[in-house]
C-alpha cells in the first residue's frame, strides 16, 4: 500500500507527539485541549488527526509517519512539556501562574472554577500546571502579592 503525505497540519501533530513517551496514544485518548495545550497545536488540528487515525489507512500512515519522525535525527530539540522535575520547582512554577491568574481575564474567580484545560489554554502552560496551583488556593497557601519593581531612569 503506497502512503500519501499528511496535510501539513497532521504531519505537525503527529511529529509533535511522536517525541512523547505514549505520544499516538495520548493524542488519540487524551482531551482534545489538553493534547493541543501539550504539543502546541490547534484543537482542530488534534481533532482532524483523530478522526484520520480511525480509519485503516490513515492509522497506518500516521503510525508510519510517526515511526519515520522517531528514526530521523533532530538538528535542535523539539519542544516538550514543562518539565516539572522537582517540588520546588513546580511550586515556584504554580505561584507564578497564580500571580498572573490575578491579573489575567476573569481573574482568580476563572482561573479557580474554569475549565481545567481552558485555563491551561488561556495561560499557555500544562493542565497539570493548573491543577497545582489550585491545591497551593485551596490549601489556602496564597502567595504574597508582588508588587512590580519600577526601574529609574
Amino acid at each position: 500500500m503506497v502512503i500519501r503525505r499528511l496535510p501539513a497540519e497532521l504531519a505537525d501533530v503527529v511529529r509533535r507527539a511522536a517525541h512523547y513517551p505514549h505520544g499516538l496514544g495520548f493524542l488519540h485518548q487524551g482531551w482534545i485541549d489538553s493534547v493541543a495545550v501539550t504539543l502546541g497545536v490547534h484543537p482542530f488540528a488534534v481533532d482532524a488527526t483523530r478522526a484520520l487515525l480511525e480509519t485503516p489507512r490513515g492509522r497506518e500512515e500516521i503510525l508510519e509517519a510517526a515511526r519515520r519522525e522517531r528514526e530521523r535525527p533532530h538538528e535542535r530539540p523539539l519542544p516538550r512539556a514543562p518539565n516539572l522535575r522537582t517540588l520546588h520547582e513546580c511550586e515556584e512554577r504554580a505561584q507564578a501562574l497564580i500571580e498572573r491568574a490575578r491579573e489575567g481575564p476573569g481573574g482568580l474567580e476563572f482561573f479557580r472554577q474554569g475549565p481545567p484545560e481552558e485555563v491551561a489554554e488561556g495561560f499557555h502552560v500544562h493542565p497539570y500546571l493548573v491543577f497545582r496551583a489550585r491545591g497551593i488556593l485551596e490549601r489556602g497557601a496564597l502567595p504574597e502579592r508582588r508588587e512590580p519593581v519600577v526601574v529609574p531612569d
